[in-house]
């Protein structure tokens, strides 16, 4: 059996993407393989796009003041934490949504995790957040935060953290791709219509 926990980060250089990826998030747009009839839960941060973006831009000014962000900075992180679909049946939901959180925060500091959705409306759930790349220095510095030391250690981090859910990390060094969750869709999409 599977019993994987996953954890997966993207990279956002825009507000405008941030925001269309939480309009999905909250459901302000057709999601064609979310079920309408089931409720997610807000975990963290505003209950949609624009509160959460509320949020982001208070929590940017309380960083850069009145600087602008670089061109070509990554302004946001947007995580995925989720499970193996074969784990549903076994996992705690509430015990492993707090796990969850409580990760986040002591990752990439309570400040900077602006929001955390719990998504119950499909085949497996998972938990969607948007991070701010701030780095030690309290800098916005998604090299930093993202460099690929602090990418492992993310991974064996969270493994941690998921055991007591009976899940593993995945396999060190695998040379599996992950596929984006646009092209996921697209295809799933394809096949259910």
């Amino acid at each position: 059996m599977n019993n994987y926990c996953i954890f997966r980060l993207e990279k956002h250089k825009s507000k405008g993407t941030m925001t269309s990826l939480l309009k999905h998030t909250f459901r302000e747009i057709e999601t064609k393989n979310a079920n309408d009839e089931i409720s997610n839960e807000v975990l963290k941060g505003g209950s949609s796009s624009q509160d959460v973006m509320k949020d982001y831009n208070v929590r940017l000014k309380e960083i850069l003041g009145n600087k602008k962000p670089r061109k070509n900075a990554v302004l946001g992180i947007v995580t995925l934490q989720t499970f193996s679909p074969e784990m549903s049946k076994n996992i705690d939901i509430d015990q492993w949504k707090k796990d969850n959180l409580k990760f986040l925060e002591d990752t990439f500091d309570k400040d900077n995790v602006v929001s955390a959705i719990l998504h119950l409306d499909t085949k497996t759930p998972h938990i969607i957040a948007l991070i701010l790349p701030i780095d030690q220095k309290n800098k916005l510095n998604c090299r930093e935060v993202t460099s690929r030391k602090n990418l492992i250690k993310y991974q064996d981090e969270y493994a941690e953290c998921m055991e007591k859910h009976a899940l593993k990390r995945g396999e060190r060094g695998s040379k599996t791709k992950h596929q984006s969750s646009q092209k996921f869709h697209a295809e799933y999409n394809e096949k259910t219509i």
